[in-house]
């Protein structure tokens, strides 16, 4: 679980944060943090109570939801798992 110092210094050199949230598992105030892997990017899934708290502190860095991810980010990661298949 990370706490709010630790979710700062992580997205420091962010431009925007993709994130999730999750209200049966996670209480407010709970954070965790994905890594990027093949078929999903980096993001942070939260309780949707704390979605305005994570607005203001990470300010002025965009927080966007994973559903509205860029498309070029979606394109590149689709891209790179058709290049390591062929390679295969």
């Amino acid at each position: 679980m990370l706490t709010y110092e630790k979710f700062l210094a992580l997205i420091s050199k962010s431009s925007y944060i993709l994130y999730g949230t999750e209200s049966k598992i996670l209480k407010p105030g709970e954070m965790y943090h994905v890594r990027a892997m093949k078929y999903n990017p980096e993001f942070y899934i939260f309780h949707p109570d704390d979605v305005e708290t994570v607005r203001e502190l990470v300010k002025p860095i965009k927080l966007i939801h994973l559903r509205d991810e860029p498309k070029e980010s979606v394109v590149n990661r689709i891209k790179d798992i058709i290049d390591d298949s062929m390679q295969l």
